[in-house]
């Protein structure tokens, strides 16, 4: 297990840590070379660990990718997204108080820093964005730059729905993150993001929000 850059590692933390690798390993075992993404995702998620940890660690990120240059509508393999996680969980899992707390905030931070793009400013500009308008275009979206896993997006109530996962391979917290970074980017008050697990790569994010 690669060391935290000069920081003490807490007995539970190396246990969240054993058991996160563990988990990835698993998903990593089902992984084909049909299992991809598109470089504009990838760049963007990588861009979330060099906000969230400095260059160096951007630079250890893409030595894992083993390309120099993402290009935007190439199709990488999955495998290196799962193997910079486990990176970025032994480097900055701790300043996020658990391996969990840290996933989602990469989710958070790569999503707010698209919408804070200006690709992103104008998809929010076009759509007058609202929960429900935001996330009903988030499966079709995903499809376009991942070659895996079905998606779905319902509303339970008047502020509340559940966006569903089914052979995902990416964490049900970083989905979470990212869901909460969608619906926040909204102007909604009071979101709340949890998650129901179902099976290792099947799985619920849930959100409700003020009316």
């Amino acid at each position: 297990m690669v060391p935290l850059l000069g920081c003490t590692m807490s007995a539970s933390f190396f246990d969240e840590l054993v058991a996160f690798r563990a988990e990835t390993d698993e998903r990593l075992a089902q992984l084909t070379p049909a299992h991809t993404i598109k470089g504009i995702f990838l760049k963007g998620y990588l861009s979330a660990y060099r906000t969230d940890g400095g260059d160096e660690l951007y630079r250890r990120c893409l030595d894992l990718v083993g390309e120099k240059r993402l290009v935007d509508f190439f199709s990488y393999p999955y495998a290196a997204v799962m193997k910079v996680g486990v990176l970025g969980a032994e480097v900055l899992g701790a300043k996020h108080g658990g391996v969990q707390p840290y996933l989602r905030s990469m989710g958070l931070i790569a999503v707010d820093q698209y919408l804070g793009s200006a690709l992103g400013k104008t998809f929010l500009g076009l759509v007058h964005p609202t929960p429900k308008s935001m996330l009903s275009r988030l499966p079709v979206a995903i499809r376009t730059i991942m070659s895996f896993g079905e998606r779905t997006f319902d509303m339970t109530g008047p502020s509340s729905c559940v966006f569903s996962c089914r052979q995902d391979f990416s964490p049900s917290e970083a989905n979470a993150g990212a869901i909460e970074a969608i619906v926040r980017a909204t102007g909604v008050k009071g979101v709340q993001v949890g998650v129901v697990q179902h099976g290792l790569l099947d799985y619920d994010v849930t959100a409700t929000w003020s009316a």
